[in-house]
C-alpha cells in the first residue's frame, strides 16, 4: 500500500517497523515515520501535514518522484546487475548483496510478474507458494562451472530466492493443497467448522442435493446447456470448481476436449464421497479453503454459489486468493441487478453484485443469466460473471490480502 499511495502522489504516515516503510518513506520528504505503537504521535504527524497546505504540497510532490524509482523497468535493471554482474561471477559478500535487495525485493512482490534477467538467467514471482525464484534458460543451468553455480545457489539462499527449472504448471492430476502450512493460516477460521455442520445437518434442506436447492437439475438446467460452450470459446483443458459441493449437477455437465476437472470444497466428508463416488482420471476431488490455501492454477475457476455466503471481508480475501493463483478466468455468482452488498455473518446468505460497493469488479466481459426462478422472481437477475483474473487482481490491489 505504501508504494502505491506514493504514486498516486499521497505521502504516506507509518510506523517504522524493521522492514519496508523505510525504504520508501524519506521522513519529512515524502511522508512521515514514527516509533512503532507510538499512536499519538502518529495522529499528530497526520494532522499536521493535513493542517498545513503548502507542507502537504511539497510532501505530494516528492511521493511521485519517490515512487518512479521502483518502476518495474528501474528494478529490473538492479535484478540483471544483482544477478548476472554479482551471482554468476564471485561469491556474493552480504554487504554487496544488501545494498541490491531491499527496494528491489518490495517492487518485486508489488509486480507480481515475471521480470526479465537476460537471455539465460530470469527471476519470478510464483503466485502458488509466494516464493520469488529464480530459473535458467535450457541448457544454461550445464554450462555453469561447479564453483559458479556454488555462489549462485549461496546468493539464493540468501535472498531466499528458490532455484526452479521453470515456472510451474500445475499438473491437476497430482495437485494437493499445502495442508500443513494452511493449517497454521488458518488459526481462528470457523469456515470449515460452518460448512462442516450445514453438510452434516443438510441445512439447506433439499432432499435433491444437500448443496441446496441452487444446485438442483431445474435451477442449473441454463448452465448445463451453456457451459461446454463456454469451455470450448476459453479453449478451457483445466478446471477448477470452487466449491464442488455434492457434484449433483455438475457431473451432468460434459467434459469435452479433455478437460481436466478439479473439485474442491471445505467439507472434507463431501470430498471424500464425492472421490469415492465419481473420481477418475479426468476427474479429482481435494479438500481446499478458499481463504487461505494455495490455488492451484488452470485455465477456469468456477466459483458459483460461494462469494454470497461469505462477510465481505473475506471475499476480499477470497478474490485475492483465487487471483494470486495464476490462473486465466474466474467465472463466479454475481447479481447485477442488485446494489451494494450489506455485510453478514459467516455462513448466511445474500444476493452479491461484485460490480458494486465496496467490491466495485470492472464488468464482466460475459454474463450467463441462470434464469434463477427462486424468491419468487426477486433472483431473476442471478448470473455467472467471467472476468479475467488479472483484471481483478489490478482492480483491488495486493491490500486485499489483509481483509
Amino acid at each position: 500500500m505504501v508504494l502505491e499511495s506514493l504514486s498516486h502522489g499521497c505521502p504516506v504516515v507509518a510506523f517504522d517497523v524493521n522492514y519496508g516503510p523505510a525504504d520508501m518513506i524519506e521522513d519529512g520528504e515524502n511522508g512521515a515515520l514514527v516509533p512503532f505503537g507510538n499512536e499519538d504521535l502518529l495522529a499528530q504527524r497526520i494532522i499536521e501535514i493535513l493542517g498545513d497546505p503548502e507542507r502537504h504540497q511539497r510532501l505530494c510532490e516528492q511521493a511521485r518522484r519517490a515512487a518512479k524509482q521502483f518502476r518495474t523497468v528501474v528494478v529490473a535493471e538492479k535484478w540483471k546487475s544483482l544477478i548476472q554482474d554479482v551471482f554468476l561471477t564471485k561469491p556474493p559478500a552480504q554487504n554487496e548483496v544488501a545494498m541490491n535487495i531491499g527496494q528491489t525485493l518490495q517492487m518485486a512482490h508489488v509486480a507480481g510478474q515475471q521480470i526479465g534477467c537476460g537471455r539465460n538467467v530470469r527471476i519470478w514471482f510464483d503466485g502458488h507458494d509466494d516464493t520469488l525464484s529464480l530459473s535458467f534458460t535450457e541448457g544454461f543451468r550445464e554450462t555453469l562451472a561447479t564453483e559458479q553455480f556454488q555462489a549462485l545457489e549461496a546468493a539464493c539462499r540468501f535472498l531466499n530466492l528458490r532455484i526452479k527449472d521453470s515456472p510451474p504448471d500445475t499438473d491437476l492430476s497430482t495437485f494437493r493443497s499445502d495442508r500443513q502450512d494452511a493449517e497454521t493460516r488458518r488459526s481462528g477460521s470457523d469456515v470449515s467448522e460452518t460448512f462442516d455442520r450445514y453438510y452434516s445437518q443438510n441445512t439447506w434442506g433439499n432432499s435433491e442435493s444437500v448443496s441446496g436447492s441452487g444446485s438442483t437439475l431445474a435451477q442449473t438446467q441454463t448452465l448445463r446447456t451453456v457451459l461446454p460452450t463456454l469451455f470450448s470459446d476459453l479453449s478451457v483443458r483445466s478446471l477448477l470448481d470452487l466449491p464442488c459441493g455434492d457434484f449433483h449437477w455438475m457431473r451432468h455437465v460434459p467434459l469435452e476436449n479433455g478437460i481436466q476437472y478439479l473439485g474442491a470444497d471445505v467439507v472434507e466428508a463431501l470430498v471424500q464421497r464425492n472421490q469415492e463416488q465419481f473420481g477418475s482420471e479426468r476427474v479429482r476431488f481435494i479438500r481446499l479453503d478458499v481463504l487461505c490455501d494455495r490455488i492451484p492454477r488452470v485455465d477456469l475457476i468456477l466459483c458459483r454459489d460461494c462469494l454470497v455466503h461469505l462477510p465481505n471481508a473475506d471475499i476480499r480475501r477470497a478474490l485475492f486468493n483465487l487471483s494470486r493463483s495464476g490462473s486465466q478466468w474466474l467465472l463466479t455468482t454475481t447479481f447485477p441487478g442488485h446494489h451494494a452488498a450489506k455485510d453478514i455473518a459467516l455462513g448466511k446468505w445474500r444476493p452479491l453484485n461484485l460490480e458494486a460497493e465496496p467490491f466495485c469488479l470492472p464488468p464482466p466481459l460475459m454474463l450467463v443469466v441462470e434464469r434463477c426462478t427462486q424468491g419468487n422472481g426477486r433472483f431473476a437477475d442471478k448470473s455467472l460473471g467471467l472476468w479475467h483474473l488479472r483484471d481483478i487482481a489490478n482492480g483491488m490491489g495486493h491490500d486485499t490480502a489483509r481483509g
